[in-house]
């Protein structure tokens, strides 16, 4: 079941901020699948072979047209995440044609920050230090 996506507040409770996550989150239990249990244990080696306990839980995150993630800071009680992982599953081309190989780059890219290419399969990956 999708919810607004939360940001988290140095407290450690959740709020919505519609300027900075406008997208829709569904959250995943955690080994509720042998597949999440697959992806859980592949993030974990991919991070040094920490124990997968420690992953945050995994989102399915669903954006539509005009929504986004903009640079913002969430806020764990016991420890901030140390990594993102964002995986596109699925992606309409013929409804967005105008990007380039790898970053979105149209006239208003310069005041948007760095957009990523959704391709299918793909993943969008960067350390959180």
């Amino acid at each position: 079941m999708f919810v607004c996506s939360a940001i988290v507040r140095t407290n450690g409770s959740s709020f919505i901020d519609d300027h900075s996550r406008t997208s829709t989150t569904a959250y995943l239990r955690r080994s509720q699948t042998s597949v999440i249990k697959c992806i859980e244990q592949r993030f974990a080696q991919f991070q040094g072979n920490i124990n997968p306990l420690r992953l945050e839980l995994l989102q399915v995150v669903k954006y539509e047209h005009n929504q986004e993630l903009k640079p913002h800071i969430d806020w764990f009680y016991h420890a901030n995440q140390m990594i993102n992982e964002f995986i596109n599953i699925k992606f309409n081309f013929s409804l967005h044609s105008r990007f380039c190989n790898i970053l979105l780059c149209n006239d208003i890219a310069p005041y948007r920050g760095i957009r990523f290419r959704p391709i299918p399969g793909n993943s969008i990956f960067w350390s959180n230090q």
